[in-house]
């Protein structure tokens, strides 16, 4: 109610002196402690016109750029208020910010990391900074600030989840999964809905029960491959099989491999699909393409997720094998056992 009164009382001062620049200021910083940024800003700049060396308007004005996400605007008077007050938490953390949004990161890191021992900046400076070294794919660094960052007492809750949330995911991008599970069972117990958590936890509690199947969708690609190679060699039980060629790609890796058992013998050229979603007709024409392109005698086509009901349908009385997440899963579990 005070504020309320104030900005009142500030705003029938400027409407009577609207070229002075005290009247200016005082409504700017009145509606500035109301949090209403927006209509701050033209106050403060008023006020600058009219008296251009007054450093006092630089903070609240960078301030309430930086609160408007006026990212580019805020920086100058940022950097102005910073050459008078250079310890300031505040204005350095919206300077960092403001440099973020702005494609300085470099610069922002340095702020950011020198913040990260902020009793009241620290945990959200600890957080930016980790949120730059995982862009940077520098997921070691980005561990070691979201950790700074829990240290902390009396974090808002948003930032608490937003820190175990990130923190996961760069353990989980490090495969190092059973540090990052507890994180996301913490997150549930406080917020059960936030973000996917959920579905992360239902996917990478079962990669962590099941090595091969954490292999065939989050190992390098060296792994991977490794891994195809031996689901190819147990495909077909009790045959011969070597493997001709092998050719990784981007989406899915390839092997043909030849096939000889007391029955048959043929060329079988085999894809191998990442995804966890679902595999359309499309992607299976290709590879069916592919196969008669060859003139290789079968294809068999594994995915850790599904296939559309276009793609069955298409295979229908045609020489390719579809083999979904349960069937893979049955097949990884052989991995161990045959090697």
């Amino acid at each position: 109610l005070f504020r309320s009164e104030a900005v009142n009382s500030m705003s029938l001062a400027q409407g009577m002196r609207p070229s002075n620049f005290e009247a200016n200021y005082y409504y700017g910083m009145a509606l500035f402690r109301t949090n209403a940024y927006e209509k701050a800003i033209p106050c403060f700049k008023k006020a600058l016109i009219i008296k251009q060396d007054a450093s006092e308007v630089f903070a609240p004005l960078g301030i309430s750029l930086y609160k408007f996400k006026r990212y580019k605007d805020a920086l100058p008077y940022l950097k102005h208020a910073l050459d008078n007050t250079p310890e300031n938490k505040e204005l350095l953390f919206a300077m960092a910010y403001s440099m973020q949004e702005t494609g300085y990161g470099d610069k922002a890191l340095k702020i950011f990391t020198h913040l990260r021992a902020d009793s009241e900046y620290g945990a959200q400076a600890a957080l930016a900074a980790g949120i730059i070294h995982t862009r940077g794919n520098v997921h070691d660094k980005a561990i070691l600030d979201f950790e700074i960052g829990l240290k902390h007492q009396n974090v808002p809750v948003e930032t608490l989840l937003e820190l175990k949330y990130r923190l996961a995911a760069s353990y989980f991008a490090l495969n190092q999964i059973a540090k990052g599970l507890p994180l996301l069972k913490d997150i549930m117990t406080i917020n059960p809905r936030y973000k996917d958590v959920p579905a992360l936890l239902a996917r990478y509690q079962e990669l962590n029960q099941n090595s091969n199947l954490q292999i065939y969708l989050v190992a390098a690609m060296n792994d991977f491959v490794t891994l195809c190679r031996r689901l190819t060699t147990i495909y077909f039980p009790h045959a011969h099989t070597k493997i001709a060629e092998v050719s990784p790609q981007a989406t899915f890796t390839e092997i043909t491999a030849e096939i000889d058992t007391v029955k048959w013998s043929d060329i079988v050229i085999f894809r191998f699909y990442r995804t966890t979603g679902s595999t359309g007709e499309l992607y299976v024409r290709d590879f069916y393409g592919k196969v008669q392109d060859s003139k290789s005698g079968r294809g068999v086509c594994l995915t850790a997720g599904t296939f559309s009901d276009e793609a069955k349908k298409f295979v229908d009385g045609r020489s390719i094998d579809l083999v979904e997440k349960p069937e893979l899963i049955q097949l990884l579990k052989k991995v161990d056992i045959v090697h």
